[in-house]
């Protein structure tokens, strides 16, 4: 654990770059009630790359961060920072200030007053594939996570979740902007609480999904999707790349929206290629957000809870949102002379990752199974195993001709592999 024991000025003319992207451990501010980690002057510049900035704490704005300069933080996160009497739990951006932010979590910040996370007042911000969740104001202020104010701000594939401001005067549980500019793309918006508004936006741009309690109608565009009373989001975990996300659920409204002509984006907040077809749809679209679903991530999860990973469900054709546990998707619909007929699961929407075995035993014994065919999805390829007649037609999903059936009694087993896309660009 590395320690700043004082706040870290940057002066005008001053640059400071932080490369800890590989660092095993994190960056903590001993939390007291008079200090923050770092104070940039106008004029200076601070770069921080991969790190975790948490526990900071200031008697006034900016409990991590207070920037009259230029700050740039890449995938890393700001956690659980306080501004005491002040606004910006976690970064307070003040005049002439320019900020770039990009696959970096902002989690549990809090500020006495406004923005729980972000305080933005006549400067200049820009969101990339930021998660930005569980961040409150003061009560009876404005902005839960964000608060802007006359400056211009701009947020692009980015989830705003479970933010809050309490009181009867309060708004903007996600954002407030009062006298400035905030354009959202590609965002999600979604279980923020204020007493006015969610989400108070000046300009908005398309492609935002607004959930529950977090805008009113006036704010959506027509290309926006409103309303969700279940965004379907996974809870906030580790789901691959540098920081904690809410993955979407293969179900949620959040999938294969955006058109890649409209996202200048073509990776998500972990690095992730985006379109991915995460959701075995055969449709490559943009998700909306901050995370694309990958077909790996996606293959791995139980979403239903029968022990079946969703991927080898969705391959085989069995229901991945229906508890049908000890389903193998293969049925033996006659057997003659001329061998075994078989039917078997098969969906050319899994095709792109997916490799279908069938294997045979004379007995349920372990390790009497045999692979008798392969059929690798990616390739388009199939392969019986030397000595063997098994042909497929799969103009009627699967179905296979076993000519080498044993005498007596024969078993069959489907299984569904998940076979790796190449990495990306």
């Amino acid at each position: 654990m590395h320690l700043i024991t004082s706040e870290v000025t940057i002066a005008a003319g001053q640059s400071l770059l932080i490369d800890a992207e590989n660092l095993t451990e994190s960056a903590i501010f001993p939390n007291t009630n008079s200090n923050r980690m770092f104070r940039i002057e106008q004029g200076g510049t601070l770069a921080i790359h991969g790190l975790e900035v948490s526990g900071g704490k200031s008697s006034g704005n900016g409990g991590a961060i207070l920037s009259a300069g230029d700050l740039t933080l890449f995938r890393g996160s700001m956690g659980f920072n306080r501004s005491v009497n002040g606004s910006g739990g976690a970064l307070s951006a003040t005049d002439g200030s320019r900020t770039c932010l990009s696959d970096t979590a902002f989690i549990g910040n809090d500020a006495d007053v406004n923005g729980g996370a972000i305080n933005l007042r006549n400067g200049e911000a820009t969101l990339t594939r930021c998660s930005v969740i569980f961040n409150s104001a003061g009560p009876n202020n404005f902005g839960g996570a964000i608060e802007n104010i006359g400056g211009t701000l701009a947020l692009t594939d980015c989830r705003l979740s479970f933010n809050s401001v309490d009181g009867f005067g309060a708004s903007g549980g996600a954002l407030d902007n009062f006298n400035g500019s905030a354009w959202l793309t590609s965002c999600t918006l979604d279980s923020n609480e204020a007493h006015q508004g969610g989400g108070v936006l000046n300009q908005s741009g398309d492609h935002n999904l607004i959930g529950s309690g977090s805008a009113t109608p006036a704010y959506a565009l027509p290309s926006d999707t409103t309303g969700a009373s279940n965004v379907g989001l996974l809870p906030l975990d580790n789901y691959g790349g540098p920081t904690q996300t809410h993955f979407p659920q293969f179900t949620s409204v959040a999938n294969d929206v955006i058109a890649l002509a409209d996202s200048p984006l073509d990776v998500d907040q972990r690095g992730y290629p985006r379109p991915a077809d995460g959701s075995f749809t055969g449709t490559y679209l943009i998700d909306i957000g901050a995370v694309e679903t990958d077909p790996e991530t996606t293959w791995a999860s139980d979403e239903d809870g029968d022990g079946s990973p969703f991927g080898i469900e969705v391959a085989t054709g069995t229901m991945p949102n229906s508890f049908e546990p000890n389903n193998n998707g293969i049925t033996l619909v006659d057997r003659d002379a001329t061998g075994a007929e078989l039917f078997f699961g098969y969906n050319t929407n899994a095709a792109f990752v997916t490799a279908w075995i069938i294997s045979r035993a004379t007995s349920l014994e372990p390790d009497t199974w045999t692979e008798i065919y392969r059929y690798d999805g990616p390739t388009a390829t199939e392969i019986v195993a030397p000595g063997e007649d098994f042909t497929v037609d799969y103009s009627t999903a699967g179905s296979g001709i076993d000519s080498n059936a044993p005498p007596g009694e024969a078993f069959y087993r489907l299984e569904a592999e998940f076979i790796p896309l190449p990495p990306g660009p």
